[in-house]
């Protein structure tokens, strides 16, 4: 019973005696070091948050306008293949009328 009582008697000494500089020390370091850690975590975060919108809004715009032009040649080679069959049957009506 005594080496238990000791053995808590010196806990509660190494409690209540006078902080050691090593540690004040980290103490202020984390208390100090914190606050720049998350300064420097949420400016980062809205730094790349702009970048990546500015991104994906530079890559929408790219996209709709790639879209865009692929449409616009589809539409040119439906265009001319119709005009290509216009011409073709305009010019078999034209011999048709010639032959009657």
């Amino acid at each position: 019973m005594r080496l238990e009582n000791a053995v808590i008697g010196r806990r509660v000494e190494a409690v209540f005696r006078a902080p050691r500089l090593n540690v004040v020390m980290s103490g202020l370091f984390v208390c100090l070091s914190i606050p720049i850690l998350i300064f420097i975590l949420v400016y980062n975060y809205r730094a790349n948050s702009r970048t990546i919108i500015a991104t994906l809004h530079e890559e929408v715009a790219k996209n709709n306008r790639t879209s865009i032009e692929n449409a616009e040649n589809l539409i040119r080679s439906v265009a001319s293949t119709l005009r290509l069959l216009a011409a073709a049957t305009a010019k078999c009506r034209s011999d048709q009328r010639r032959h009657e």
